[in-house]
């Protein structure tokens, strides 16, 4: 049986235009110069993977964005 990880949360406040983090967290270079690589692309319901640099692949649904407390976050 297969168990599941624990959501990764993390706050900041981030003192540059919601342009610049929106590129960082809405595309799959943006994500991968602070995350890890990864197979992202912008379609809501599509799966990207998460490349951990090991064998170990995570494959993440992409959600609707939307605005919450400031930032842009992703739900789905």
């Amino acid at each position: 049986m297969r168990q599941s990880l624990p959501d990764i949360r993390h706050s900041v406040c981030l003192y540059v235009p919601v342009e610049q983090v929106w590129e960082a967290v809405a595309t799959s270079e943006g994500m991968a110069g602070w995350f890890m690589p990864n197979s992202f692309e912008p379609t809501v319901g599509a799966n990207f993977l998460l490349h951990s640099g090991s064998n170990l692949h995570s494959s993440t649904p992409v959600g609707v964005p939307r605005r919450g407390r400031g930032l842009a976050s992703l739900t789905q």
